[in-house]
């Protein structure tokens, strides 16, 4: 299997078609590429709300040129990956991945992850604490779980339960499964990966908008869960939700009984049905403060993955809880959030765009664009309305202008001709010799059947 480098003019023609989209290359003394990364518009729209913890791999596969792969992903609103960059990378040493991180973050707009996963490799941590001093960096739990398998080969259970694990990792955070064999070049992957991707985003947004779950025991702060939660988070909240009949709670302290600020002490002792019958029993403890409405857990499922855990519920239950105060309904998982990467066209996911249609597409994102701006400042949105009133009467009594008019009047504004500079001639990279690399169990597959 190999795969194609994306040549110079395969991503100006990206390019072409949506002047938004982010690429860069970087050349020797003798312009061979060295380094190749990309980023469309709507995955950097994305980011920005979805930056907390993304995922860098550089494990999945390489080109003809054993240029590895690198991947940044992400996790959007409905619990689904998102693509937030590619590149090919000369090699996998410091200097390429310190180009690559520090060309992605300016891309992103300066912001940096909250947190990042990464393969066990010194040089990305290297690299990270230096171009990401902020960002908080961790193993992943797939590259953890492969190792570990390596160690207990013979033990057929354990191995077993891993490889279920690992899979659930990797399914919910690797990058689209490209298939090779239908198509003739890594960009044109790349463009379907894409548009397989923000397929299923806005699917998932008109079932999240058009589809109420079922409650399931239909408690007040179920429902407000349900109505905040897109479709597929909730679904996720659903499961914790079924597992509340497997808990018991007990109070176990009061701390600060006579205070306004006291904290609740509970035990919730939760039972684990497993295969053949088997139980067993784990005991949690939950803190629940009425002034203020906080409550924790020590499973840390909440800091963890964002949702509230069983336990936590299970003690709104035995407290009568009705509402949930609003700060333990996430932002990245609200249905009722305007995100605005959902503007976003992708162009080549729509082959058959007019010039007008585009050009269309693209004024509302630079109106939209205009509303985000002036947001909360009164100041700037009596700004913009008085400028759209100006906009709407001066288009009410347009009357086009002749080609003459035309260009003087855009000499008098002293906007001259766009100038298209012909692309630099760029020279194939350097081949290398085939490194050892750890490799996925996908490869591995792909390596038995063929």
């Amino acid at each position: 299997m190999e795969m194609q480098t994306p040549s110079i003019s395969s991503l100006a023609h990206c390019k072409k078609k949506d002047p938004r989209f982010f690429h860069l290359m970087d050349l020797d003394e003798d312009l061979r590429l060295r380094n190749v990364m990309w980023i469309h518009p709507r995955s950097i729209a994305a980011y920005q709300d979805f930056h907390d913890v993304v995922s860098f791999d550089t494990t999945y596969l390489i080109n003809q040129y054993q240029m590895p792969l690198a991947t940044v992903v992400g996790v959007n609103h409905h619990n689904q990956s998102i693509l937030l960059g590619c590149a090919l990378l000369s090699h996998e040493h410091a200097d390429s991945f310190k180009w690559f991180f520090s060309n992605w973050v300016e891309a992103m707009r300066g912001v940096h992850p909250t947190a990042i996963l990464s393969d066990q490799c010194e040089c990305i941590k290297i690299v990270v604490r230096e171009v990401l001093p902020n960002t908080i960096h961790r193993l992943c739990l797939w590259h953890i779980c492969q190792k570990i398998l390596q160690k207990f080969e013979g033990v057929a259970e354990y191995k077993r339960c891993l490889v279920e694990f690992y899979s659930m990792i990797y399914n919910s955070l690797s990058i689209v499964q490209f298939e090779e064999s239908t198509l003739k070049t890594f960009v044109e992957q790349y463009e379907v990966a894409i548009n397989d991707k923000i397929r299923n985003e806005l699917e998932a947004d008109f079932q999240s908008k058009s589809w109420r779950p079922r409650l399931a025991l239909k408690y007040a702060w179920e429902g407000q869960f349900s109505s905040a939660y897109t479709l597929n988070v909730y679904k996720i909240f659903q499961e914790e939700i079924n597992k509340i009949c497997n808990c018991n709670v007990k109070e176990v302290a009061c701390v600060g009984e006579d205070d306004v600020g006291g904290v609740e002490r509970f035990e919730v002792l939760e039972m684990l049905i497993g295969c053949n019958e088997y139980h067993r029993q784990y005991t949690y403890i939950v803190d629940y403060r009425p002034s203020g409405e906080y409550i924790s857990c020590n499973c840390r499922k909440f800091e963890f993955k964002g949702i509230l855990c069983v336990h936590v519920l299970k003690v709104l239950v035995y407290k009568d809880v009705q509402y949930v105060n609003e700060r333990y309904i996430l932002r990245r998982w609200r249905n009722d959030v305007y995100r605005p990467h959902s503007r976003i066209v992708f162009t080549s996911g729509y082959p058959y765009m007019t010039a007008e249609y585009k050009e269309t597409q693209e004024m509302e994102q630079d109106y939209q664009e205009c509303v985000e701006l002036a947001g909360s400042c009164e100041e700037k949105r009596k700004f913009l309305k008085k400028r759209n009133k100006e906009i709407k009467k001066a288009l009410i009594n347009w009357k086009t202008p002749s080609p003459a008019t035309s260009a003087s009047g855009l000499a008098e504004e002293g906007i001259s001709p766009e100038i298209v500079v012909g692309d630099p001639k760029v020279n194939q990279p350097r081949c290398r010799t085939k490194q050892k690399r750890f490799k996925s169990g996908v490869e591995k597959n792909r390596s038995r059947r063929k």
